[in-house]
């Protein structure tokens, strides 16, 4: 993303999604657990490309008093946009046979495909996208742009401050971005542990059916969608790095209020109201940390630190082996206790 254009980089990445797309088809026509292993593998791929890609563009593109408001609203749309897979799933189930609501193997089968017609439209929305300058990876770059509203003056100490050496001769940019994303990954590490294993819980402790949880999923990104606008005004009220942090402990009592760790006995509501609570806390305090990443990093170097979203995933991925074999051998809720403690 710092060598070439971006924007062909995210027209490119849609061929990767339709790639993975056909794969899961065929994980579905075959009944073949290796194809649907390769179709997540290939689509975790594009997804964490696009993601990080785009928050390159949207720092290139908004200037650096704007780009808190412009990362909550990418947030908002793409919270609005991942609520109608859960929305299709929830009309598959609704409209077909009545067996579909149970927990069986064509069940899965209905659920996993239906959100694939969507993609089309992404492609459309992604070749729209045109790049209006050529400074640097031919796309625009509103810091340089004369028309920023920051006096030269102010520009030129916020640079000043950003270059002072502050640990161990390192600069303060890259002691700042590297905190942020070490504290990403650490966090990230904790939920890992427990993130993959919410609709386990649901399904098999309280019960859930196919129905119930897509309706649960489609509310709770629509929840995410209408909080993460109080980034906005908090950012400013509160401080960037404040906000991040009372959005980080109130995504982990949030936790313990769905499963009460052993203090109380949550009822169903309780649950779904702490379930939409903890991911919207957490989707809300990404673009803020995410902004303070795109204002200390140079210009050069913004997908490569954007890109550090794919070893974000990484975390995710080793942490949730550990929280498996937890919740196999002392249950979901020992593994969402051992959660709360490291987020803590």
């Amino acid at each position: 993303g710092d060598k070439t254009n971006r924007y062909y980089l995210l027209r490119w990445n849609v061929l990767i999604a339709a790639i993975s797309g056909v794969a899961m088809l065929a994980a579905v026509y075959t009944s073949n657990l290796l194809w649907l292993f390769i179709g997540i593998c290939i689509f975790t791929w594009y997804q964490q490309t696009i993601s990080s890609t785009i928050y390159a563009c949207l720092a290139d593109n908004v200037i650096g008093e704007r780009r808190t408001r412009a990362g909550v609203n990418y947030k908002t749309f793409s919270a609005l946009a991942m609520s109608f897979g859960p929305a299709i799933q929830l009309c598959v189930v609704f409209w077909g046979p009545k067996e579909q609501d149970a927990w069986s193997s064509s069940t899965f089968e209905l659920l996993l495909l239906p959100g694939w017609l969507l993609l089309p439209m992404i492609g459309v929305a992604v070749t729209m996208m045109v790049p209006v300058g050529k400074e640097l990876s031919e796309i625009p770059n509103t810091d340089d742009a004369h028309q920023c509203p920051r006096s030269p003056v102010r520009a030129k100490i916020s640079e000043a401050w950003l270059e002072q050496s502050v640990c161990f001769s390192l600069k303060r940019r890259f002691v700042v971005a590297l905190s942020v994303n070490v504290f990403f990954i650490a966090t990230l590490l904790a939920n890992g542990m427990t993130v993959r294993y919410f609709s386990l819980y649901f399904t098999q402790v309280l019960r859930f059916s196919p129905a119930q949880l897509c309706m649960l999923n489609a509310v709770c990104r629509l929840f995410i969608a209408a909080f993460a606008q109080l980034g906005k005004p908090l950012s400013v009220l509160l401080g960037r790095c404040n906000l991040a942090l009372v959005l980080h402990i109130g995504s982990a009592i949030a936790t313990l209020g769905i499963y009460g760790g052993g203090f109380f006995n949550p009822s169903v509501l309780c649950a779904c109201a702490c379930y939409l609570l903890r991911f919207a806390c957490l989707h809300a305090r990404d673009p803020v940390l995410y902004s303070i990443t795109m204002d200390c990093v140079p210009q050069s170097q913004r997908s490569r630190w954007a890109a550090l979203n794919s070893l974000r995933t990484l975390s995710f991925s080793a942490s949730a082996v550990l929280g498996g074999f937890l919740a196999d051998r002392h249950g979901y809720q020992f593994s969402f206790t051992v959660t709360i403690i490291l987020l803590l």
